[in-house]
Order: C-alpha cells, then sequence, then structure tokens
C-alpha cells in the first residue's frame, strides 16, 4: 500500500486540511505498508493540520517508583504511536495517560485530571476533534472514559498516582473499574454518525468526537451502567458495514438501469443481497390513474423499517437513470445507509417504507395501488457532488418544514427544483413532502455524471442532515404544562437573560407540538426541545 492509497482512504472517513484527528492505530492491519509507520504519518500531516495519538506506557507502573520520561519513555499503543513520538513531536505530561501531539494547544490542558473538564479529553469534545480508528475497535476508545467520568458512572472510582515526570514530583487522577466487564461494542451497533471504510486490510473508522459525547451522555444518562456487559446481550461487533457506498455505486453504475430493462431488474437484485427487498410488479398496459405502464412492464422494491406507532414515513428513491451515478445512485446509498442507521435506532415511533422505483411511474403505480395514507413523504436525490445541501420545503402547510434546521452550508427551498422528482407526486395526493439534494450539479443529465464525481464524505453529509431531521420527527411531541400562571423561571434555573423564553412558556399554555412553537416564535426546534426537557426535568411539565 502506497502513501496516496492511505490518503484517499483518510479523506474517505471525512478528514479535511483543517481537521485535528486523534488517532488510535494497528499498523499491522493495513497489510504491507511502503515505508511503514512514517508512510502512515506522513499522510496523516498531508491531510489534516493537527495530530493527537495516545503514548501510554503500562509497565513504568510496575516499579515501585512511576517515573516518565518525556523524551525516552517509549509508547506502548503501536508502532505508529512510537514513530510519532520520536519525530520530535509534544507530549503531555499527565503521568498515567500521555499525548503525542502536534499543532494542537494541548499544553494549556490539566494534566493532572486525566478525564476532566479542563483535561485534553476535553478540550477534544469541546474544539471540533475527529476521533480516527486506524484498524482499531471502540475497546481502544479512550474518550468512554472521559464520558463515564463527566456522568459519574457507578461502577468506576477516582484512584490517584504519584510519581515523577521527567525526573519532577507529580500526581494524576484516573477512573478504575469497580466491578463489570465493558461492552464498548454495542455503541457500534448504535452510534450512527460513524463514517467507516477499508484501507488496504484495515477496517477505519472516524467520527466526530463531540458527537460521540453528545450520545453517550443520553444513554449514560437514561442507563448509567449503557457501557456494561449484560447477561443478556449479545456483543457483537461486524468488522464492516453490509453495504459500502461507494461500492454499491460502483457496482450499480454497471447496470443499463432503463424504465423496464432487465439492467434495472439486476439492480433491485443487487440490493436484494443487503435488504430482503419486497418486489412489486406491474405488466405492460396497466391503467395507473392518468398513466398506463409501458410495454415491458415495471419493478420496484419495497423495505420497511418498523416502528411502534401506526403511521409511516414513504421514502422512494428513484433507481433509474442508466450511465448516471449522482442521479440518482448516491440517493439509493445514502438510502441504504438509512434503513441500517434507522435500524439501529431504539424506539422508532413512526414506520419507514423506502421505495426504490422508476422515477415517477413508479411512485405513482405504488401509490394508485396501495394508497396515500402516509404521515409525510422524504425524498433524496442527487447527493453525492460538491455543491451544498438544499432541503426542499413541503408547499402544503406543514409541521414537517420546521424540523429543517438552516446549518451552514445547508439551504432552504420554497421551489422545487429543476430536479425535483417524487415529492410533486407525493404532495399532489395530499403527503407532505421534502427533498434533499445538493446544488448546483453542474453534470446533471451529461455524460460526466460518472462515479468519479461522487465524494462519499457529501453522501454522508446529506445521510446526517435527513437522519437529524427524521431525529426531530421522531422527537416532536405536545408538552403539557404543570404549572399555573407564568412560571419563575429563575427559582428552578431556567432563565436566560438574552433569550426571549416567553414566546416557549407561553406557547406551551395552548397544549402545542414542539414543531408548532417553533413555527410560531420562528426559535430552533432543536433549542425549543432541549428548554422543554429541562422544564421536565424540574416538573415543569
Amino acid at each position: 500500500m502506497t502513501k496516496q492509497d492511505l490518503v484517499d482512504g483518510f479523506k474517505k472517513l471525512g478528514i479535511e486540511p483543517t481537521d485535528t484527528v486523534f488517532v488510535t492505530s494497528s499498523l499491522s492491519r493495513f497489510g504491507n505498508v511502503e515505508g511503514g509507520a512514517e508512510t502512515v504519518i506522513d499522510a496523516l500531516r498531508d491531510c489534516c493540520s493537527g495530530i493527537i495519538m495516545p503514548s501510554f506506557n503500562f509497565s513504568i507502573f510496575k516499579s515501585d517508583m512511576i517515573n516518565l520520561d518525556l523524551d525516552t519513555t517509549p509508547s506502548e499503543m503501536g508502532i505508529i504511536s512510537e514513530t510519532f513520538r520520536k519525530n520530535g513531536v509534544n507530549r503531555t505530561s499527565n503521568l498515567f495517560h500521555p499525548l503525542c501531539y502536534e499543532n494542537v494547544p494541548l499544553d494549556l490542558c490539566d494534566t493532572y485530571d486525566t478525564w476532566g473538564e479542563e483535561s485534553a479529553y476535553a478540550y477534544m469534545a469541546n474544539n471540533g476533534v475527529k476521533m480516527l480508528m486506524l484498524g482499531t475497535d471502540f475497546y481502544s476508545c479512550p474518550i468512554f472514559h472521559y464520558c463515564e467520568q463527566r456522568n459519574n458512572v457507578p461502577y468506576r472510582e477516582p484512584i490517584e498516582y504519584a510519581g515523577f515526570v521527567d525526573g519532577k514530583p507529580t500526581r494524576c487522577r484516573r477512573l478504575r473499574r469497580k466491578h463489570g466487564d465493558s461492552d464498548n461494542n454495542k455503541v457500534y451497533n448504535e452510534f450512527c454518525k460513524l463514517l467507516e471504510t477499508k484501507i488496504g486490510t484495515a477496517y477505519c473508522r472516524s467520527f466526530l468526537i463531540s458527537d460521540m459525547v453528545d450520545f453517550l451522555d443520553v444513554r449514560l444518562q437514561q442507563d448509567p451502567e449503557y457501557l456494561l456487559l449484560r447477561d443478556d446481550t449479545l456483543s457483537t461487533m461486524p468488522t464492516m458495514v453490509t453495504f459500502d457506498m461507494m461500492e454499491g455505486i460502483q457496482e450499480l453504475f454497471k447496470y443499463d438501469r432503463q424504465l423496464t430493462g432487465e439492467g434495472f431488474n439486476d439492480a433491485l437484485d443487487y440490493l436484494s443481497q443487503f435488504v430482503p427487498l419486497r418486489i412489486h410488479n406491474w405488466v405492460g398496459g396497466d391503467k395507473c390513474w392518468t398513466w398506463t405502464i409501458p410495454e415491458g412492464g415495471l419493478r420496484l422494491g419495497e423495505y420497511i423499517v418498523k416502528g411502534f406507532g401506526n403511521e409511516t414515513i414513504i421514502l422512494p428513491i428513484h433507481l433509474d437513470h442508466s450511465g448516471m451515478a449522482n442521479d440518482n445512485l448516491s440517493g439509493v446509498a445514502v438510502a441504504m445507509k438509512l434503513i441500517d442507521m434507522l435500524q439501529r435506532t431504539p424506539d422508532l415511533k413512526y414506520s419507514y417504507k423506502f421505495l426504490f422505483v422508476p422515477e415517477t411511474i413508479g411512485t405513482i403505480a405504488y401509490l394508485s395501488m396501495f394508497g396515500y395514507r402516509y404521515k409525510y413523504g422524504i425524498v433524496i436525490d442527487s447527493v453525492g457532488t460538491t455543491g451544498d445541501i438544499v432541503v426542499t420545503q413541503s408547499k402544503m402547510l406543514s409541521k414537517l418544514n420546521m424540523y429543517i434546521e438552516n446549518k451552514t452550508n445547508t439551504f432552504l427551498s420554497d421551489e422545487h427544483l429543476n430536479t425535483g422528482n417524487d415529492e410533486r407526486v407525493l404532495e399532489s395526493v395530499g403527503i407532505p413532502s421534502i427533498q434533499v439534494s445538493r446544488s448546483p450539479f453542474k453534470e446533471y443529465h451529461t455524460k460526466d455524471d460518472t462515479p468519479d464525481i461522487i465524494d462519499e464524505p457529501k453522501l454522508y453529509g446529506a445521510l446526517f442532515i435527513t437522519y437529524d431531521i427524521i431525529k426531530r420527527m421522531e422527537r416532536d411531541f405536545r408538552p403539557c404544562p404543570t404549572y399555573t400562571g407564568v412560571p419563575c423561571l429563575s427559582a428552578y434555573d431556567l432563565w436566560q437573560p438574552d433569550i426571549n423564553l416567553e414566546k416557549i412558556y407561553h406557547m406551551l399554555t395552548y397544549r402545542l407540538y414542539i414543531s408548532e412553537i417553533a413555527g410560531t416564535t420562528g426559535l430552533p426546534f432543536d433549542f425549543i426541545y432541549d428548554f422543554v426537557m429541562k422544564m421536565r426535568e424540574k416538573g415543569l411539565c
């Protein structure tokens, strides 16, 4: 494997030139790397601006006198970490968990409390650092300990060590386990904001550390022993996600996916290897409202992720357009990954019906035969190129539009784009619908729309935007206040002087949904939801 192979792999994991990365690694997992560990480090430096690596040495704790020499004590965290240490980089003076780093201000962090809120791990969580796992799994992810300490889990307790760093007396505090065995791999099955790819023979993963901290904060507050192995837990970790988006696009691009051709059927068969699609068929001449199925017939695939409620979200994703990749194999790939994420999401309120269809007529055929009583519709189309995310809002007066947050590089549109498709069909029969796409898309309907223009991090960006919208749909509810009159927020430590909170608690008296309050007040859904949940914790609703 060459340096360029590594660079290409890191880019697939969403690593950008301005990023700082915290790297755990196993060189042997890559197979043969030309130049060894030095090549991996050079590739990292080409891809990002700051690098942090663990450089722990547990052997020094076997001695009666614990002595860490920052220049000479080797790292026991693998050959890549040890080679990086020897490169003349900086090293933190934490006795138990020293970190090697360059181009990162970790020298300003507290070195006594290993997992504290002034530690290097807190810096990573609060400053956009990405975790990069090169051939390692979640048992090599020390971020978990930071989350355990900040949530005061019952199975760990603090312990203090005394020793010497470069000959100077020092102390540090860390956590040790009181009981139980770790089941960190369950996080793999439930944490959705994870990028994965294979580099050489190594399975590699990346994620934003703040996303992981937010995820574990919620889980550990709900269940303080969430990270422990239970007797009834099947602790297995697949080495790779079932459907690889880039490989899937490359494979599907080979098929001649015309409306009625065998290539379209072959594409459905390919997807059926990953999810058990239910196949529906129409014969040529069948009438579907004012449309007629063309000679040769029509075929589409259906897959449902079940929720506990009675309402369903429909997601028609068009699989046709022979010889084109972004339009819309990018949407198909994101939908397949979204299926995987939803299946990992516990306690879904809604069911999610995915249809892999020929554009327009496929959705018309399905709705004309099976009806159109759906809560909402979501269309994902042409999301793999470098254009900005555009979320086309529903033209209907719907709460659905309140689930869209206008974030950086995410634009809202009141009009359907020229590339709009099946959301028009859905709204024509009264299903409020949005479309997630990217614009501009200069290769649209040209021979240049090939897999070469697809950027995997852009696929994941569209995936996460769509999943965030779904999460808001799932969390929307109608809070009922328990107080009388105007609440004294300062008495409950809820007052925020710079925000007009009266907008929120006034609207609560009307028994409105969170989304309706957002639409009326103009405040973001997430802000209102978080505030209402704080009110609930205080017993105010």
